[in-house]
């Protein structure tokens, strides 16, 4: 079974949290809403429309790989988060805010309940919230938008349909690599890497996404039960 541990969360906060975050996603994806099927008198569980997407990804820690699945729904107010396959059915669900994030993980009994200026403040290079700017990395080329004081840009367009960008920021270890390719003729993410500088290496490659798709609310649910282990990156 897979073991969690604060370098894994480390790694997915900067990728998160800073780089992200930085280029303010969370308040720009479309429509979030509710629907209920019902057959007969039995209502089923409510869902909710997102654009999702799903990567299969690979953490190389200290030289140790661990492959997974990791899926992204994308609302108007929120990133839903699940892993699932190769780590097992259910392996972790939860979301990030533009001030928070919430993961849970059933099959270990674990879960990470921050807010974002708390987990960033761990980070030996945090990016300051008060410059973060609210445009989604998930649909616009990073070129194209205000990015936080202190992060660069480097944008290779050798392939036309499929940009690739280096963000990285002054004095900071830490680099993350996003390609885009046309979706549907808008761009979306095809794949991403993300190291922080030292041991830990986080690669991911679009194998799905749907622009418009309905999942159970329960994926979006953090919530843990009595007696779980909360840890703190």
């Amino acid at each position: 079974m897979y073991s969690l541990c604060p370098a894994f969360f480390k790694t997915l906060l900067l990728l998160y949290a800073i780089v992200l975050l930085a280029t303010g996603l969370g308040c720009s994806g479309p429509g979030h809403g509710y629907v209920s099927d019902e057959s007969g008198s039995k209502q089923i569980e409510k869902k909710i429309e997102v654009e999702a997407y799903s990567f299969n990804a690979r953490l190389r820690r200290d030289g140790k790989p661990t492959t997974f699945k990791l899926e992204v729904y994308v609302t108007d107010t929120l990133l839903g988060l699940s892993g699932r396959g190769y780590l097992g059915k259910g392996a972790l669900k939860g979301w990030l805010r533009d001030d928070s994030l919430a993961l849970y993980f059933p099959a270990t009994g674990e879960y990470v309940s921050e807010s974002l200026s708390d987990l960033i403040s761990v980070s030996d290079c945090p990016i300051p919230i008060a410059t973060l700017n609210a445009v989604s990395l998930f649909r616009t080329l990073p070129d194209s938008i205000a990015l936080a004081d202190g992060l660069e840009v480097l944008s290779n367009y050798k392939k036309p349909d499929r940009p690739e960008f280096v963000i990285t920021a002054a004095d900071c270890l830490w680099q993350f690599i996003i390609t885009y390719d046309l979706h549907k003729n808008k761009w979306r993410v095809r794949e991403f890497e993300f190291t922080d500088g030292a041991t830990n290496r986080l690669t991911a490659e679009r194998d799905r996404h749907k622009s418009r798709a309905f999942v159970k609310a329960s994926r979006f649910d953090p919530t843990p039960p009595d007696g779980a282990h909360r840890i703190r990156p």
